[in-house]
């Protein structure tokens, strides 16, 4: 049960922290389910968000209640960061590894 309300907090903080940076950047985010097309056409999908997700889940590791810390954590790593880290590692993961590329997309 734990588990659970540790990954639930996490992805919701994730997604109010990707809706805050589209409302103050106006770029679109991506939500839950992560889509890139690269500069060659290629397209990846992953779920989820890897890149925002798992620092969140470690922030869970900081303090008590773990779900808040994980909530806050997510937050903070989609309204800072952003999408750049994600399009930066799926990028990567399409230049150098396209048989897993294929495998997620």
């Amino acid at each position: 049960m734990r588990a659970v309300a540790l990954i639930s907090a996490a992805l919701a903080g994730n997604w109010l922290g990707a809706q805050l940076h589209r409302a103050m950047t106006g770029r679109p985010a991506h939500g839950i389910v992560y889509r890139h097309v690269d500069d060659q056409g290629r397209k990846v999908e992953s779920v989820p968000v890897s890149a925002n997700f798992y620092p969140a889940l470690l922030c869970g590791a900081l303090g008590q209640p773990r779900w808040a810390f994980s909530f806050l954590g997510g937050v903070a790593m989609s309204l800072v960061v952003g999408d750049a880290l994600e399009d930066r590692l799926m990028a990567w993961v399409v230049r150098t590894r396209p048989a897993i590329a294929r495998l997620i997309a």
